[in-house]
Parts: C-alpha cells; structure tokens; sequence
C-alpha cells in the first residue's frame, strides 16, 4: 500500500477519488511487473479501504465498487526432465528424505500429500495409496488439511518400483522404531524418523542444497 497507492492517491482529497485514480495504481503496479495475485490483493485492500469510509459515512459511494478487479492468470508450474530428475536422484542419493523425492517422482503428488501419507493410506498388496490430506503449517504447528482436489480422498495406483521402495522403507523404519524404543515419538506417518516429521519448505531447501553441492 505505502509503495503503490501512496505515490497515486496521496495528494488527492478522499472525496475526489475516482474510479479512474484506483485503476491508474492497479496499471502502474502492472507496468512494475507485479504479479496478478499481487494486484488483486491491492484490489481487495482498496476495496476494503473505501467500503469502511462508506460505512463511516466519509464517503456517499466507493469508487473502487467501479473499477475492474485483476484477472487471475493461471500460471503452469515448471516440470522436471527425465534428465533433471536423474540428476537430481544423484545428487540426494544416501539422503534421508531421498525415499520421499524418489515417492514424488513417482508418483507425481504433491510434497505435502506425500509428507501426510501414513502407512495405513498404503495397501501395498494391491499397490495402492490413498490420498487423505496435505501436510501444512497452520498456526505455528503442523496440521493435515483436506487435498486440494474436487474429491476429498483419491486412490493412487502404484509401479512395481513404488511398491519395492515402500516396502523397504516400511522395514527400514520398523527396525528404527525397535532401536528407538521409548523414544519414538508420533503417529505412524510414512517417510520419517522417529520423533521427526519432514515439512515441505525445509525438504526443498535440502533438496536445492543436495543439488547446489553435486552441481
């Protein structure tokens, strides 16, 4: 706001604002390369501002009821080669959270779907997974939310290779949790050691460091 709207709006009265003046500050934050997100969330700002005034009764009308909000403009995420994900397999190869890049690769699902499977979402017999939640910060804590999908829940078939790399990781992590004993802390979430539970954003600052280093 002070970067932005000030520069447009601070030398005009608040009565004499006009559509035209809102729209000139959603035009110079595109013409600055602001992102549509960024400028639809002005857009609610303004909106915000000058419905309290009316509200207030500083203000008949809002001039930013008349003035077009930002499309949003769907943006692809960039995906990996087949080359880049062997690189990158390189690059992590005896890591930790190796088992979790190789399970995403895999199967394509998102990092927080992948980091909120337990091992009672897996039935590896008839090499499936369902998809009950997504790992994300909410609050200070950790919290499993609902997948961001039409369908709530959704059933992922797995490759023979997914299915060998689950079942090595379900015995690795059983003989961790008989060595653990007492300490083991948590549910029974796959992918993760004992008391530990990988988060999404310090998994990709592992993973670019893995790869700053091979590089």
């Amino acid at each position: 706001m002070e970067r932005h709207a000030r520069p447009q709006l601070d030398q005009v009265p608040l009565a004499r604002i006009t559509p035209a003046d809102l729209t000139r500050v959603l035009l110079a934050m595109e013409k600055a390369g602001r992102a549509a997100s960024t400028r639809r969330n002005m857009y609610a700002a303004l909106r915000a501002i000058f419905d309290d005034a009316v509200t207030n009764g500083l203000l008949g009308a809002s001039p930013a009821v008349r003035v077009k909000r930002p499309r949003a403009v769907a943006v692809e995420a960039p995906s990996m080669t087949p080359e880049q994900a062997a690189r990158l397999l390189v690059a992590i190869a005896g890591k930790r959270y190796a088992e979790v890049v190789r399970l995403l690769l895999g199967t394509g699902l998102r990092r927080g779907e992948v980091l909120a499977l337990r091992w009672s979402d897996l039935d590896l017999e008839r090499g499936e997974l369902t998809v009950r939640g997504s790992l994300v910060r909410q609050g200070g804590g950790l919290v499993v939310s609902t997948p961001k999908t039409a369908q709530p829940r959704r059933i992922v078939s797995l490759s023979e290779p997914m299915i060998g790399l689950l079942r090595a990781s379900r015995h690795r992590q059983l003989e961790e949790r008989l060595r653990a004993a007492n300490y083991w802390h948590g549910p029974d979430w796959a992918d993760v050691g004992p008391g530990e539970w990988l988060e999404s954003t310090p998994l990709m600052r592992k993973l670019r460091r893995s790869v700053t280093v091979e590089r």
